[in-house]
């Protein structure tokens, strides 16, 4: 966990308190920064081939790729 630890500087005129956070990262954050990255970008990319899903456009280029498709009368 995050430690936070606090100090007054007697050499400080005005007695200001001085905040330090004490950020040691180990594999659990790390971890958890990663897996809800992926998760991210794993959901925003579930959204865009939803809606290219639904489209009703024969031709798609999309990021250097290219698909002709037939696309039913409904």
């Amino acid at each position: 966990m995050d430690k936070l630890s606090s100090m007054i500087d007697p050499r400080d005129s005005d007695n200001t308190i001085h905040f330090q956070l004490d950020q040691s990262e180990n594999l659990t954050t790390i971890g958890i920064f990663v897996s809800s990255l992926l998760l991210s970008l794993g959901g925003c990319i579930a959204v865009i081939l939803s809606e290219v899903r639904r489209s009703r456009c024969m031709e798609i280029n999309c990021a250097g790729g290219s698909c002709v498709r037939d696309v039913g009368v409904v």
